[in-house]
């Protein structure tokens, strides 16, 4: 949902406006399962892995888009606006 554009190295986002969050009402359900284990770099012995999750859901869509609508969006996120002006690309050709 986060977007922000930069051209150059340059934030060209005017403000955080455009910059949609997401909030609690945007998650699914989830469930939390404590593992035992001991982490000897981790604070108090524990270990993070909630970043990891973010590595493989991306790409996978993008394909998945890509496969359904023979269009390669290569800038997160993808919206339904970033699909649609593709498509518009493609009916031109």
């Amino acid at each position: 949902m986060e977007d922000v554009v930069i051209h150059e190295g340059i934030v060209r986002s005017s403000d955080f406006t455009t910059y949609l969050i997401p909030g609690a009402m945007d998650l699914p359900d989830t469930i939390s399962s404590a593992c035992q284990g001991h982490e000897d770099t981790g604070p108090f012995g524990m270990k993070g892995v909630g970043e990891v999750a973010m590595n493989g859901p991306l790409p996978a869509i993008a394909n998945a888009v890509d496969d359904a609508c023979a269009v390669r969006l290569c800038h997160a996120p993808l919206t339904p606006e970033r699909l649609l002006a593709e498509l518009e690309k493609m009916s031109w050709n």
